[in-house]
């Protein structure tokens, strides 16, 4: 079974669907133009338009949130759209106090940075989506829930925040089932013929080409098969099966959704098994999944100790430590990270040469299953 490698370059937050009626209180928002931007505001049922493609539409909610010092929250929005395009963000910030100007402070907290900054996805007539922003209140106050609305012109129909909190509301997926066994995956691939796959010009455009034959200029981004993620069958009913799985090289730095157990454990240690523990998992959804990797490249825990001179440092000479999202945290103190219960590890340079030289020992031969 022939398989394609890239390099990650990105993700994309899938967001929950509710079922909605028009916003109440649609009177409460206020509409701030920015930056030049064009807009209009509809308040019998909280919809605005922006009408040009500069600036950003900032709706302000009227009606302030109490919150507490270092105290963690949870914002949500119902939303929906059925004319934006890959040139629109609908982003969720707050602020606590007038002359503040709206941010987003969730302490690296992947879940709000993802679900609170990514492309809008149009509704189906009827339909509702839910935005989320998790909020890290650094002193008491009034909370005021900023929607910015960015790129070119579109209509977006908002209903009313809430907030609450994060620790004991957190948003509810769809847990995804399996509907083939192990043993219906071996026996689905023993009846595909080899694959092939390369990109060619295709009537003036470069394309995929699959088994010969091109493909849609879509991909769905699977992450992993799990039971929060992966919904590599209903891509599959709508005539998507070219897709992505995760693995990952080393640990993945608290990107939990992933859900991949690291293939590169230690010096000269391996566990390539578990790249086609990957593969299945998605193959039980799909079996005609054409799959490519989705390689997260991150070193074993113990890189960093075994190598203190490639680590990447800052202008004071700090050098970065890990688990954090790319790289944000720094320091001179061994005791932080060098305990073996301490849950952190020294991060690398992406320079390194070392690095460079020994990541090139992690290319294993096809995966079994």
């Amino acid at each position: 079974m022939n398989w394609l490698t890239c390099i990650r370059v990105g993700a994309v937050g899938l967001l929950a669907v509710t079922q909605l009626t028009a916003a109440p209180d649609a009177g409460r928002w206020q509409l701030h133009l920015r930056d030049g931007a064009g807009g209009v505001l509809q308040t019998e049922k909280a919809q605005v338009t922006k009408t040009n493609g500069i600036g950003l539409v900032d709706l302000a909610w009227s009606r302030t949130f109490t919150v507490k010092s270092n105290g963690n929250y949870l914002i949500r929005l119902p939303y929906r759209t059925e004319d934006a395009s890959l040139a629109n963000l609908l982003l969720l910030r707050y602020t606590l106090g007038t002359n503040d100007t709206p941010k987003l402070d969730a302490k690296n907290d992947g879940f709000a940075m993802w679900t609170s900054q990514s492309l809008i996805r149009n509704s189906p007539p009827g339909q509702w989506d839910t935005r989320f922003c998790t909020v890290h209140a650094e002193r008491d106050g009034d909370l005021t829930f900023h929607a910015l609305l960015h790129g070119n012109p579109c209509t977006v129909e908002v209903g009313e925040p809430t907030l609450e909190d994060s620790k004991t509301i957190r948003p509810r997926y769809q847990d995804y089932a399996d509907p083939f066994s192990k043993e219906q995956v071996k026996a689905a691939l023993a009846k595909r013929s080899e694959g092939t796959a390369r990109v060619r010009q295709h009537q003036g455009r470069a394309t995929l080409f699959v088994n010969g034959k091109p493909v849609p200029s879509m991909l769905y981004k699977g992450v992993n098969a799990t039971k929060s993620y992966g919904d590599y069958a209903g891509f599959a009913d709508a005539g998507v099966n070219l897709a992505t799985v995760c693995i990952a090289t080393g640990d993945t730095t608290g990107q939990h959704q992933a859900d991949t157990e690291p293939v590169w454990l230690g010096k000269d240690r391996f566990a390539f098994e578990r790249l086609g523990a990957a593969l299945l998992r998605a193959l039980r959804r799909n079996t005609n999944a054409q799959l490519i990797l989705d390689i997260r490249i991150s070193p074993y825990k113990a890189w960093g100790t075994e190598h203190p001179d490639e680590i990447i440092r800052n202008a004071k000479g700090q050098r970065a430590y890990a688990p954090v999202d790319y790289v944000g945290k720094f320091t001179s103190d061994t005791n932080l990270v060098d305990p073996p219960n301490s849950g952190k590890w020294w991060y690398l340079s992406w320079q390194s040469e070392v690095w460079r030289a020994e990541l090139e020992r992690v290319s294993p031969a096809s995966p079994s299953m």
